[in-house]
């Protein structure tokens, strides 16, 4: 069964002569304890960027009564108070679809099983993957300058930085992402996109079974965004701002915010230089001029 909802989004504020950005905020994935980590996307995500323009809030969250995930050691019921919140944005609630016998789950099953729990982790990724691209495409209906995807089960510690979301508003292929445990590729927990850049992120599903057959081992999610990012050259922004994952009944995850990679060179010398992108543009010492933008498509 779906479930759509279409309210008026949350808003920065009356227009004044001059066009304010638009900023989408992409809430998508599965929230397990909204009384936690709701009140930390108010006020460290969606405060900021109110600061910076008009702010247009969209979900697309799994409807679910219960979580089984052994990987993450939670089993129980979900209480529905957690999809409350959403009630006052636009966005849709969805059953989890059946992907067991989708093309891409058995390409990725096929490349192994990196968390030996008989899949349950590649269906869960796609599942997020579903989930992004679904938001996107609500979003993109409001053609927002910058969209800030974000999941919902995340405790968010650090507020958005104004400097970054307006180096985003210049540069439209700018990806700001978190600056810690890249472990193969580049952190997925959060981003801060602008108009290119956010197709890009949200669609890069589209390019599992490729990904997959080229490489021939285990899918990470964390090397697929890596992947995606690279093929389109955007320009990748490695931001301190840290968020803790929230389980079930509310334990909070301990996490440790640091560059760690795998004994791979490609995605520690991509935090680098994505750190230094970010020092440049805290200096604002980036140059207004990137390389020539293909086109890419929603």
């Amino acid at each position: 069964m779906v479930e759509n909802r279409s309210v008026k989004g949350t808003s920065a504020g009356s227009h004044g002569m001059k066009r304010q950005p638009t900023i989408a905020v992409a809430l998508y994935g599965l929230p397990r304890c909204s009384a936690i980590t709701v009140p930390s996307i108010e006020s460290q995500i969606l405060a900021p960027l109110r600061r910076c323009g008009d702010v247009r809030v969209y979900y697309h969250l799994f409807l679910q009564d219960r979580i089984d995930n052994p990987r993450s050691s939670e089993a129980g019921p979900l209480d529905p108070s957690n999809y409350e919140f959403a009630k006052a944005y636009e966005g849709r609630l969805e059953q989890p679809p059946d992907l067991v016998d989708s093309t891409d789950y058995q390409v990725a099953r096929q490349c192994g099983d990196r968390y030996g729990d008989d899949g349950i982790s590649v269906r869960n990724l796609l599942l997020q993957l579903h989930s992004l691209a679904a938001v996107a495409s609500l979003a993109r209906q409001d053609d927002p300058d910058v969209v800030v995807f974000a999941r919902p089960d995340l405790l968010y510690h650090d507020p958005i930085e104004p400097h970054v979301v307006r180096h985003a508003l210049r540069h439209p292929r700018v990806c700001a992402l978190p600056g810690w445990q890249w472990y193969y590729g580049c952190n997925d927990r959060f981003a801060i996109c602008g108009r290119e850049a956010a197709a890009v992120y949200a669609n890069r599903g589209r390019l599992l079974a490729e990904f997959c057959g080229a490489h021939n081992r285990p899918l990470e999610s964390e090397e697929l965004l890596l992947e995606a990012l690279r093929r389109e050259r955007l320009s990748i922004v490695a931001v301190p701002l840290r968020a803790s994952r929230v389980r079930l009944g509310g334990a909070i995850r301990h996490e440790q915010f640091t560059g760690r990679c795998m004994r791979r060179p490609g995605p520690l010398l991509a935090l680098w230089r994505a750190r230094l992108t970010y020092a440049l543009i805290r200096r604002e010492c980036i140059p207004l001029c990137w390389p020539r933008c293909s086109s890419v498509a929603w």
